[in-house]
């Protein structure tokens, strides 16, 4: 009985640290995209030149997945270590804080389209930058959620070569920036399969 009660308080521990799991997985020689668990974090860390490994320890400190790719950005367009950007985010400071301070011009935001239709998501903060002419887009002032968005559309769209308006749609759709990470991602699997297919079809046929 002492055995089954203390296995019980043992289970109860761990099924509320997941962050424990994951690092023992880590230190154990398995990453997580070896596990299926991690291609968000995988796909940010080769986007941003970053190994996957501080990706998640930026994630461990407490930032939350969609702020993960905020913080690379940032640092690269501030010429900083990442690490300090996530000290003043920790300490709670706003991304358009955090961008006044290091000089960064909301210009750099903004994703050219070839659509007008923007949607819920993205109608207002678009309206922002086309309500004006360039020269005037140093004074815009975004909210955490717009500079979330923004970027982590640039970083999505670019990383995986799809027309910016495709990632918009998928977020009118409700599906989260890591969601449309995981689709994108089975997407290019899947048309790489089919050319590989394709190929074999062809040698077949000679």
């Amino acid at each position: 009985m002492k055995k089954i009660f203390i296995a019980a308080i043992v289970f109860s521990f761990f099924a509320l640290v997941p962050a424990g799991a994951v690092r023992a997985e880590i230190s154990m020689g398995i990453s997580l995209s070896e596990s299926g668990m991690g291609s968000f974090y995988l796909s940010l860390g080769n986007y941003s030149r970053v190994p996957e490994k501080e990706v998640m320890a930026v994630k461990w400190k407490g930032i939350p997945d969609e702020e993960l790719p905020v913080v690379f950005f940032f640092a690269s367009k501030a010429g900083v270590r990442y690490e300090e950007i996530v000290r003043l985010r920790l300490k709670r400071t706003g991304w358009m804080k955090i961008a006044r301070m290091y000089n960064i011009n909301p210009a750099v935001f903004y994703v050219p389209v070839n659509s007008s239709a923007y949607g819920r998501v993205y109608g207002r903060q678009y309206r922002y930058y086309t309500g004006q002419k360039q020269d005037k887009w140093k004074r815009i002032k975004l909210t955490d959620r717009e500079i979330i968005n923004f970027v982590n559309l640039r970083f999505v769209s670019e990383y995986y070569g799809y027309a910016p308006e495709y990632v918009m749609k998928m977020r009118e759709e409700g599906k989260s920036f890591t969601a449309i990470d995981r689709d994108m991602r089975h997407m290019k699997m899947k048309k790489k399969e089919m050319k590989k297919e394709s190929r074999e079809k062809g040698r077949n046929r000679r």
